[in-house]
């Protein structure tokens, strides 16, 4: 479970203060699969970071109970000096996991052939992408987190994605933090848009994304001088 209680985040000071969320308050079941609809800019990332544990809050509680991933398919962790081999061995150390078991399953998983022997940084960018899904979904964990859900490899990986996603989902929850509403309609159960650095819950899918395209519009709406 995670539970934020009057989270607040923000960047700079003064007049350019960026402020990512504002006393914000969210409940999130272990069992739950929720999506968090937001705009582009308007701190997803940094949400996802502070989930995570990766970023702290200027002010606030966060509290989580269980385990929560790291978000799905971020490669920025990967070591670029090292095989795609070793970097799995430094993940079943630090989760205290059979490094072999766990090496063959993401070898089979990531579609690397030979390449998963080689340095990471030698991978293209769509390789490391299968290698970092890979060894996401590879790992059990309470619940998934994702900072948006980018199609990575060719149709038949990211059908074997989907498909691993889901079985993930039978027995673990998710926290999917993304733009487009095609990805929480797929994957959630329960919908929140992130407006005006807070949570705001909706009945639907539908629901957030009405919600978050009419504060797009008012933000829009230029001011007249009368």
């Amino acid at each position: 479970m995670i539970t934020l209680i009057d989270l607040s985040r923000h960047f700079g000071q003064g007049a350019g203060t960026k402020i990512i969320l504002d006393r914000a308050s969210l409940r999130i079941e272990t069992q739950d699969r929720v999506g968090i609809l937001a705009a582009t800019g308007t701190g997803k990332t940094t949400v996802a970071r502070l989930l995570a544990g990766l970023d702290r809050p200027n002010s606030g509680n966060l509290i989580r109970t269980g385990s929560l991933s790291w978000p799905l398919g971020f490669s920025s962790a990967l070591h670029p000096h090292l095989s795609a081999a070793e970097n799995v061995y430094l993940v079943a150390g630090l989760y205290n996991l059979d490094p072999v078991d766990l090496e063959i399953r993401v070898q089979a998983f990531a579609e690397l052939g030979r390449a998963f022997f080689g340095p990471v940084g030698d991978l293209a960018p769509g390789l490391r992408g299968q290698l970092a899904l890979g060894l996401s979904l590879s790992v059990d964990f309470d619940m998934y987190l994702a900072d948006e859900l980018s199609a990575v490899g060719p149709k038949h990986f990211q059908d074997k994605v989907e498909a691993a996603i889901n079985a993930r989902l039978e027995n673990s929850g998710l926290i999917l933090l993304t733009r487009h509403i095609r990805s929480i309609e797929r994957y959630c159960t329960r919908f929140v848009v992130l407006i005006g650095a807070r949570f705001v819950e909706c009945e639907d899918a539908a629901q957030a994304q009405e919600i978050l395209t009419f504060d797009q519009q008012k933000e829009e709406v230029p001011h007249v001088l009368l």
